[in-house]
């Protein structure tokens, strides 16, 4: 029998949570990296022939056989909306400053130096600055972090006062503009990963940012080295360990969001009241 099929054997058999974590490497400060994930840094580069995710930064000393995820690197967010423009999922942005008086107010006007908020066309044909671009301000009922694996939304958190809560994927009542978001980011940027802040007004979402380096918490990175180990091995990783790595990190997370979430009160929070012993 080869070595590698050995291995294979070995892990198909062994409840040995060790030989599942470290499968996949993940880049970036060390905030955004929780045991599961091989650290990967410029300063220790890794041998190892395991997927490889950029995050919070670029790494260049690479091993030839490495597969790196997140290679492309995305524009300036002020790019960004100019790229999806005309989008539904889009603040409408426009350049001709005689079609302001259509627009919904409030809006933001920019200039080559600077940025100016107008709440009414009135205070806007005042303004004698000459702006090039002119867009709506969505004020948003609830606001949405999404992690994207390619045109997938792999998990979803609604911010309330700068706190994060899982929200249930399955369940969210505005699943399908997810997926038509997924499908809209992933065809203009191609990326392996990223996050998409999302702002809800009117039952309508709107992309607010796309990043590759927003901090990450607990239960998005064990999504996302879920969704990393499944896809490059192109096999699950066992119902075993991911149960363990379950009550190993994410039950005390629960637990500690338990108390935010009663305070806060989210709209679209996972009901966590049977975590609130966990801690």
């Amino acid at each position: 029998m080869s070595l590698k099929r050995f291995d294979d054997y070995l892990l198909g058999f062994s409840r040995d949570p060790k030989l599942f974590e470290k499968r996949v490497g993940l880049s970036g400060s060390e905030q955004d990296v929780c045991d599961l994930f091989e650290k990967w840094s410029e300063d220790s580069s890794s041998n190892r022939e395991i997927p490889m995710i950029q995050w919070n930064t670029t790494v260049s000393k690479i091993n030839e056989n490495q597969a790196v995820l997140n290679r492309n690197v995305l524009p300036s967010q002020a790019d960004i909306l100019i790229d999806l423009n005309g989008s539904q999922f889009v603040p409408k942005t426009i350049t001709e400053r005689s079609a302001v008086k259509s627009m919904k107010f409030p809006i933001l006007a920019i200039s080559e130096v600077d940025q100016e908020v107008f709440n009414t066309y009135g205070k806007f044909k005042k303004s004698e600055t000459r702006f090039k671009k002119f867009r709506e301000i969505v004020k948003p009922e609830s606001k949405l972090n999404m992690i994207l694996h390619k045109s997938e939304p792999i998990h979803l958190q609604e911010e309330v006062n700068g706190v994060r809560f899982d929200s249930d994927l399955s369940r969210f009542k505005f699943r399908s503009q997810l997926d038509q978001i997924g499908t809209l980011v992933n065809d203009r940027y191609g990326m392996d990963f990223c996050n998409v802040d999302l702002l809800e007004n009117s039952g309508n979402l709107y992309i607010d940012s796309i990043d590759t380096s927003k901090r990450l918490e607990a239960t998005q990175i064990v999504k996302m080295y879920e969704t990393a180990y499944s896809s490059f091995y192109e096999e699950s990783l066992p119902n075993w360990f991911r149960k363990s790595v379950f009550e190993r990190v994410t039950v005390p997370y629960y637990a500690k969001k338990y108390y935010d979430a009663a305070l806060l009160k989210p709209k679209y929070a996972k009901d966590l009241s049977k975590y609130a012993k966990s801690e």
